[in-house]
């Protein structure tokens, strides 16, 4: 998910020794979209909606991670202002157009 949104994984190591970005995830996770060279941009133009934050930090965290059910559930996947797939699907053709 983090990969399909900003175009590149958020470190390339899950080890905090060894990758300066995971340290930043597990050491700084408050700071981590703000700080992140993938992120930096679109936290500073408050693109990067509060719950799509949670819902990646939950995902990427080292501890228990939510199932998929939970993930489905989460509050930026339920969200009543997201659009429908016919919705995206629309708004995707026009702007190819």
């Amino acid at each position: 998910m983090y990969i399909l949104y900003f175009g590149v994984p958020p470190f390339y190591k899950a080890r905090a020794d060894e990758c300066r970005y995971y340290n930043l995830f597990v050491n700084r996770t408050s700071q981590f979209f703000r700080l992140h060279p993938s992120s930096r941009q679109l936290y500073k133009q408050e693109q990067i909606e509060v719950e799509f934050q949670d819902l990646l930090i939950r995902m990427l965290s080292n501890g228990v991670r939510p199932s998929i059910e939970q993930v489905l559930e989460h509050p930026f996947l339920n969200n009543e202002d997201m659009l429908t797939q016919e919705e995206s699907s629309e708004r995707l053709l026009r702007m190819l157009n």
